[in-house]
């Protein structure tokens, strides 16, 4: 079964940020990029990191939206870095993120 575009960009950008928890920005940028992610990584095959290489390969070709949103996307993973370190599994990550909330501006936890 194939995976939605949309659905393949928040695995991916769980993936790239290792937040191990949905956050706000991941969503904006998933929305965001969908369109660049169908344009140019559509047959790109989920996992291990290929959707962010690809979309990384095509950096300057991405719309200003996707650009913009993926910027918050990586300042946001680094704010929940500084905050929680390596917080253990994903469930760990997601409790420190909802716990730090209000330092994580933003990047709150989008469930």
């Amino acid at each position: 079964m194939k995976m939605s575009t949309l659905t393949t960009l928040s695995v991916l950008l769980a993936g790239l940020l290792g937040a191990g928890t949905a956050l706000a920005a991941d969503r904006e940028a998933a929305q965001a990029c969908r369109a660049d992610f169908k344009k140019f990584c559509d047959g790109v095959r989920p996992g291990g990191g290929r959707g962010a290489q690809c979309l990384k390969q095509h950096e300057a070709e991405l719309s200003e939206g996707c650009k913009t949103a993926m910027a918050g996307a990586a300042r946001c993973v680094e704010k929940l870095r500084e905050v929680c370190g390596s917080a253990g599994d994903a469930e760990a990550r997601k409790a420190c993120a909802k716990a730090h909330a209000s330092e994580l501006g933003g990047c709150k936890d989008a469930g």
